[in-house]
């Protein structure tokens, strides 16, 4: 065994090395995207023919018959156990306590938005509206008009919708995704609105990613506050933002 102890001791320190950097780079600053994607192929495959040499030193060490065998098995487990926790410890943390994004709204009010749902109202006050968005969680619209009439897309999100202040309204629109998103957007028109909220997410390998909108009309202009994130579950973790004011002549 003693011929092999520096060998382990490179290779477990190496793993060791690795967990650290995985964990810091996906869990505490959370990167995604192409950086994930070059992180895991620069250094995945060496994190698991090290998990390999770590497994192979525990099968050698399991009996702890002295105070190096104890060592090295106690490492291997730390070392092969520390990813795995931190995995686990980081999406237990993220359903408990669900990330928030938040949006400032007309009228001293404020939009809160989670993976799974809705909220707005006052602001410091406890949010008595709110839409629960279950398996809509990809696209999907808000709309508060002038007339104080609420709508949502897609239509079947108009049966989660709690709030006792705003009307609900049913647009007959189109069984096709597609033609029937461009009417509800021909219907809420930002000439119409108090404001409007869109979230897309985009399903699509390095590229994953989506946007989130909250369009204001102004007079004779509106106001477009848009952020551009990369994890859904990261909700409240913006990439890059815009905060425009264009012309309704844009939007025609």
């Amino acid at each position: 065994m003693k011929d092999r102890t520096g060998f382990w001791r490179i290779a477990l320190t190496l793993l060791t090395i690795i967990d650290v950097i995985f964990i810091y780079a996906f869990y505490i600053i959370d990167i995604n995207g192409i950086l994930a994607f070059l992180l895991y192929v620069g250094l995945g495959g060496a994190y698991l023919i090290f998990c390999g040499f770590a497994i192979y030193c525990l099968s050698k060490t399991y009996r702890l018959r002295n105070k190096l065998e104890k060592k090295f098995f106690t490492w291997s487990l730390i070392a092969l156990s520390l990813l795995p926790i931190a995995h686990g410890t980081y999406h237990a943390w993220l359903y408990f306590f669900p990330p928030t994004a938040t949006f400032d709204l007309p009228n001293n009010e404020i939009l809160k938005v989670t993976v799974d749902r809705l909220e707005w109202g006052k602001k410091d006050s406890f949010q008595t509206s709110y839409i629960n968005l279950g398996e809509f969680n990809q696209n999907y619209s808000l709309v508060i008009t002038k007339d104080d009439t609420l709508f949502v897309w897609p239509p079947e999100l108009e049966d989660s919708v709690h709030c006792q202040r705003y009307h609900v309204g049913h647009l007959h629109l189109s069984d096709n995704y597609y033609e029937g998103k461009e009417k509800f957007d021909k219907a809420v028109s930002y000439k119409k609105i108090k404001w409007k909220y869109e979230y897309v997410y985009m399903l699509d390998g390095i590229f994953t990613g989506g946007t989130q909108t909250l369009s204001v009309p102004k007079p004779d202009s509106i106001d477009i506050h848009w952020r551009s994130i990369s994890d859904p579950k990261r909700i409240d973790k913006y990439y890059s933002s815009h905060n425009i004011r264009s012309s309704y002549e844009f939007y025609k």
